[in-house]
């Protein structure tokens, strides 16, 4: 019933479901804005995604979001579906300020989808970590990090899209959600990065740490060990120029992708920024 509520709340606001992170253009709806800075890899054809997302605690508003992902999304643009997860910051959603575990899907142009377990489509078959969980404890800057080990990977037999942290499996969602989709099959997109909302009349939210990626390691957010699973279940780096990094509003936010050699930045992106941007 709290879910119900908060999801009324949400729509109410304009925040009425999950936005894509791929391939997105249109930012703004009528009541608010959504902001990204993140690193996109495709179109190619794969069957999963991994990223160590940095885990932060940023001040909001109690009508705006922050977020930090891993993605993957396939199809044609009026039927774009996609799978997303990592740490959310939802007092709308969610109770408190609390940094939580999520995970969404949607159909882009359906309006079908949601977060977490709010609608049917994600199967829970972890008994140790459930969907909106709690997350603790949060980076420091420059202190010590933390990380969320996440993967979204397909299952090559059944088609079902697998969401596992470390090793555990916390749960999937059905082939039949996709059926007939690019999905379906393989995704053509991922993503790592972050995004924000706010309702139009207010500053755009902090995103990540609210330091600006040129800062560095324990002091700007980051999404490392950015992987990309082939269809036949190989993990891989991607290829040098297979990623590229796209900003909404780079005066607010911005994204930058690692490639040194050393671990664990072989491959990675740093992303964020204070905020501060109206309309």
């Amino acid at each position: 019933m709290q879910d119900l509520m908060h999801a009324q709340r949400l729509k109410s606001m304009g925040f009425n479901g999950p936005r894509p992170f791929l391939k997105e253009r249109n930012n703004t709806n009528s009541n608010g804005i959504f902001y990204f800075a993140k690193a996109d890899f495709g179109p190619d054809s794969f069957s999963g995604v991994k990223g160590n997302i940095n885990i932060w605690k940023p001040k909001i508003l109690l009508d705006q979001v922050s977020l930090a992902f891993i993605s993957v999304g396939g199809g044609p643009k009026e039927k774009f579906a996609s799978i997303s997860a990592g740490w959310m910051v939802n007092p709308s959603l969610y109770y408190g300020d609390y940094v939580r575990l999520y995970a969404s899907w949607t159909i882009h142009g359906s309006q079908t989808g949601c977060y977490d377990m709010s609608c049917p489509g994600f199967v829970q078959v972890s008994k140790t970590i459930p969907l909106s969980a709690i997350l603790q404890p949060i980076s420091i800057y420059d202190g010590p990090q933390y990380e969320l080990p996440l993967t979204l990977y397909q299952d090559q037999v059944k088609g079902d899209w697998w969401f596992a942290f470390k090793d555990e499996n916390i749960g999937y969602w059905p082939a039949s959600l996709f059926k007939s989709l690019s999905l379906a099959n393989n995704a053509n997109y991922a993503s790592w990065g972050g995004q924000v909302y706010s309702p139009v009349t207010e500053m755009a939210p902090v995103m990540g740490s609210g330091h600006w990626p040129i800062e560095g390691f324990k002091k700007a957010a980051y999404v490392s060990g950015i992987k990309i699973i082939d269809g036949s279940g190989t993990v891989l780096d991607p290829e040098v120029g297979s990623v590229k990094v796209h900003e909404s509003r780079p005066n607010c936010y911005k994204a930058r992708y690692v490639r040194e050699a050393a671990k664990p930045w072989k491959k990675s992106v740093f992303y964020g920024g204070p905020g501060g941007c109206i309309g």
